[in-house]
């Protein structure tokens, strides 16, 4: 429920999906070159039940799916909105976080709690 309401925030705050965009862009920019394509979530994670459809960058999130691209075939060009609804579950610890320690992606804590400041 935490993940859903946290879309909601993101559709009332305009400059929300530029400042998503900007993080995950310079996070994959600075992971290795293996994990900067853009791949089918089913073949990062088998077994999760995502449809072919769904592509994501891996990037060196705690979470794949927080790279989840919609409406393009890149990062740069595609509309990122999972950042901000996974980075919430992983600070909360709710169920359906990754199950790792938050500090296994503090660059992403840094950011969530940024944003969470209004900085």
């Amino acid at each position: 429920m935490l993940h859903e309401i946290t879309h909601r925030t993101q559709r009332a705050v305009s400059v929300h999906g530029d400042l998503e965009q900007q993080f995950v862009v310079r996070r994959v920019a600075e992971s290795p070159e293996t994990k900067q394509a853009v791949r089918r979530l089913d073949e990062i994670h088998p077994g999760r039940d995502f449809e072919s459809y769904e592509i994501a960058v891996e990037d060196e999130f705690i979470d794949a799916y927080i790279g989840k691209i919609y409406d393009a075939k890149t990062v740069e060009a595609g509309r990122l909105s999972e950042v901000t609804p996974v980075a919430i579950q992983e600070l909360s610890g709710l169920p359906g976080f990754s199950g790792k320690a938050i500090e296994a992606d503090l660059d992403m804590i840094d950011w969530i709690v940024g944003m969470l400041a209004g900085l």
